[in-house]
């Protein structure tokens, strides 16, 4: 998984939810938790991994 389909993933989760995100993005945690549970487990890592080295980047 490269970094366009890291954000691509994170976007499909928000698809449908029409405004329906509040304020704690709880809504869209699920969709995302929801959209990954149909992908494969190496799937599930490779966002993962990817979401670590760009949270990462936010703090170093």
């Amino acid at each position: 998984m490269d970094v366009d389909e890291f954000w691509a993933v994170v976007e499909s989760a928000g698809v449908g939810l029409d405004g329906r995100t509040g304020d704690d993005g709880e809504a869209v945690a699920a969709a995302l938790v929801t959209r990954l549970a149909a992908t494969s487990p190496e799937g599930i890592l490779e966002f993962q991994e990817l979401f670590d080295q760009l949270h990462d980047a936010l703090y170093c």
